[in-house]
């Protein structure tokens, strides 16, 4: 049958395209970490430990994940945590965020999402958005258990700059849960916030 080759195909093609944004985004993340890890070994010794601990867990996992799919709801919400809370780190009180997964609906070991889904998606609020203290990113991980959803949304406050965004993270993401199940990756935009929503 050509078919499920055909999707075999378009999935190693779609892993080879996911690994190479990973590489195009971590330089740039590697980057700013270690200028405030910088930082605070010279003010805060043992804050810079806990950020280095964090650090080297998120680097661990995105090499480690290279071969993987699918991913558990409570090991993605875990890594996507560690990784905004270095952010609040960098930022201060200029970023804030709120995970609100009732226990039982994030420990079921059969919720899967695609590998790196959440972790894309917050990467590119703080990338797109004006991240001020008089305007800080508000950024909120909610489950909709009844429906098997997750939504990520954050309030819409675009930069001003020549830097355009070429898409390429949500159309790996939407074309990655099509292959899965034909799923819908639904996104809504308002003149005032940024909402997306995945499948279980």
């Amino acid at each position: 049958n050509v078919e499920p080759e055909t999707n075999l195909l378009r999935i190693a093609n779609l892993q080879a395209r996911h690994s190479q944004l990973k590489q195009q985004l971590q330089p740039h993340f590697l980057f700013n970490s270690l200028n405030t890890l910088k930082t605070l070994i010279k003010k805060k010794p043992v804050q810079a430990e806990d950020y280095l601990k964090k650090l080297s867990d998120l680097l661990r996992s995105s090499i480690g994940s290279n071969t993987e799919t699918l991913i558990s709801v409570e090991k993605e919400l875990e890594l996507v945590n560690n990784y905004l809370l270095m952010q609040k780190v960098r930022f201060g009180n200029a970023i804030h965020f709120d995970i609100n997964i009732p226990a039982d609906f994030k420990l079921n070991s059969s919720n899967k999402i695609p590998v790196y889904s959440l972790q894309l998606l917050v990467e590119n609020a703080i990338k797109h958005n004006v991240i001020t203290i008089e305007n800080p990113l508000n950024i909120f991980i909610t489950a909709q258990p009844g429906e098997h959803t997750l939504t990520i949304s954050n309030n819409l406050q675009p930069k001003n700059s020549m830097e355009i965004s070429n898409g390429l993270g949500l159309a790996n993401l939407t074309e990655r849960y099509k292959l899965l199940g034909n799923y819908d990756v639904v996104i809504k935009k308002t003149v005032d916030a940024f909402t997306v929503t995945i499948k279980i």
